[in-house]
């Protein structure tokens, strides 16, 4: 089972090695980051404390300052930046016995193999974070393979955002398998990703098991113009396509 040490052992990057805070994002990328927000979404209270971070307060100095600020608040706010991999273990340590946070937003920040272990390893102990959001951070079928073994020990997440990635059939077939059992999963959102019929029965079987979910949001895959997916969707609301 791949963990943050063995991504480490494995020559993924060493946390020294700095990614250029400088890189541009993608023309796609830069659209989607001014997409107004999906209503459809589960949201965040508007009186929940909340901290906003960037790269600059992952540095070593900082570190004793962040594991302060963040102590006492709900929702922690990284968006849109682009973090080294010793930013990302600075992340896990900060998180890994905090008891507050319930609302993780990581919307358009770039995940690597080495920041999905860093997460994956993070969903195993912590049990408090409920929202994950983690919508347009490229994650693909390999990454999602890692965080999907974090999510089959962990107890805590409520709704999981997976929007804008480049996640297919056999990506989502093993996350469903991994949470078939989650005891608190509600809702998984996969809007605009490269779904296809291929998933249906995996979704059926998922839907049936898991006694929790109350939504699989597919709107913008292949799925949604469907028609056997259209009609099962009608006999299952739990399943969105439009």
């Amino acid at each position: 089972m791949a963990s943050l040490q063995s991504i480490q052992n494995n020559h993924i990057p060493h946390s020294s090695h700095k990614i250029p805070a400088t890189t541009p994002p993608s023309f796609d990328r830069l659209l989607l980051q001014h997409q107004p927000r999906d209503l459809e979404r589960p949201t965040t209270p508007k009186n929940a404390s909340f901290i906003t971070l960037s790269s600059k307060d992952f540095s070593t100095p900082n570190l004793l300052k962040l594991k302060k600020n963040i102590h006492n608040k709900e929702v922690l706010f990284l968006k849109n930046q682009v973090l080294n991999n010793q930013s990302f273990q600075h992340l896990q340590q900060s998180l890994k016995h905090n008891s507050r946070l319930e609302h993780l937003i990581m919307s358009h920040t770039h995940l690597n193999h080495f920041a999905v272990a860093a997460l994956s390893d993070l969903l195993k102990v912590n049990h408090f974070i409920g929202w994950l959001v983690l919508n347009n951070s490229q994650l693909d079928s390999m990454r999602l393979h890692l965080l999907s073994q974090g999510l089959k020990l962990n107890k805590g997440l409520k709704h999981l955002v997976l929007d804008d990635n480049d996640i297919g059939d056999e990506a989502l077939t093993d996350l469903l398998n991994h949470c078939e059992k989650h005891p608190r999963l509600e809702s998984i959102f996969l809007k605009n990703t490269l779904v296809s019929k291929k998933s249906l029965n995996a979704i059926r079987i998922f839907l049936k098991k898991n006694e929790t979910i109350k939504r699989i949001d597919l709107r913008g895959t292949a799925l949604s113009n469907e028609e056997e997916a259209l009609n099962y969707s009608l006999d299952d609301p739990r399943l969105h396509l439009k």
